[in-house]
């Protein structure tokens, strides 16, 4: 009896001593994509990556049930593991718009023409980027930017018909300039009031600060990996848009003019809004007769460690 609990004892730690199957294959894989993406060769998106984090969960479950138990079971571990790895991958690098050709600058201004409805992206690695209404301006958009490195970024415009297609980024993302250098870049980029926008921006750690005052959106979506989000809507139109920040503050202020609609996700954050807002159930609040209003907007916040204050503008 005595040498049956030995050797069962000796059994378990032996399987407590294997090491996991699951973590390597998993840091392979953030390091092929990772370099694949700050040489340029593919271009990323890192929130989509971010978004993917149940899977962690997924692959530690199955090593729990099946590893250790046999050759067999940990063969199909590591099967099980590269597949969801190549999956993973294939998601975050197929469906990311290409981006064209575009001029290195540090400064650029876009003439506003016959544009009628204008779509601008843009995606900052770390920094502050500031997005504001242009005054009594012939362009559609002018940005200055400051620039910490000596790479600079790339600004395209595609016109075609009474719209404007424009993206500033760095090319292939250059997602390793927050680890690389002491200093980060600040973009200010102004806004035509005259054309119908439909806004993307991405930060991937800093300050993002947007106001829309007087601008007609259509269309929004801002999102935040790690940093202060601030957002001031415009006080007219009627439009729907998305702001998302994985750590950090989110701050949006709503004129007291624009009935609004704000739909919550979010795990461990505070939640701060007007007395005006009702509660409608299922994470959904209202100002009174957003239903019938001509002005109005309609919000999804998705935050998953932080604040969130919505708050009247001034």
């Amino acid at each position: 009896m005595a040498e049956k609990t030995d050797e069962k004892r000796e059994k378990e730690e032996r399987e407590r001593a294997r090491p996991s199957l699951v973590w390597p294959v998993i840091l392979i894989t953030a390091g092929v994509l990772w370099l694949l993406s700050i040489s340029g060769a593919i271009e990323i998106d890192w929130w989509r990556l971010l978004r993917l984090w149940p899977v962690l969960l997924i692959l530690w479950g199955i090593e729990i049930i099946l590893g250790g138990r046999s050759v067999l079971a940990n063969l199909l571990v590591v099967i099980l593991a590269v597949a969801v790895a190549v999956g993973v991958g294939f998601y975050v690098v197929s469906d990311v718009p290409a981006r064209g050709p575009g001029a290195a600058v540090d400064h650029f201004a876009e003439p506003l023409g016959d544009v009628e409805r204008a779509h601008l992206d843009i995606t900052m690695p770390a920094g502050r980027l500031v997005i504001r209404p242009l005054v009594d301006s012939q362009e559609l958009v002018r940005g200055e930017l400051d620039v910490a490195g000596s790479r600079l970024p790339e600004w395209s415009s595609k016109r075609s018909a009474g719209r404007a297609e424009m993206t500033l980024s760095y090319r292939g993302g250059d997602w390793v300039r927050p680890f690389t250098t002491a200093t980060t870049d600040t973009w200010t980029v102004f806004v035509s009031p005259d054309a119908g926008l439909s806004l993307e921006a991405e930060l991937g750690a800093g300050q993002l600060e947007v106001d829309l005052g007087g601008l007609d959106i259509r269309d929004l979506a801002l999102q935040t990996a790690v940093g202060q989000t601030r957002v001031t809507l415009p006080a007219a139109g009627r439009f729907a848009g998305t702001i998302r920040t994985v750590i950090g503050e989110l701050t949006v202020e709503i004129p007291p003019t624009m009935a609004a609609q704000i739909e919550f996700t979010r795990a461990l954050t505070g939640v701060d809004l007007p007395p005006r807002f009702r509660d409608v159930g299922g994470g959904v609040y209202r100002t009174e007769g957003w239903e019938t209003s001509d002005e109005r907007v309609e919000l999804t916040l998705e935050v998953i460690i932080g604040q969130v204050t919505v708050r009247d503008a001034r």
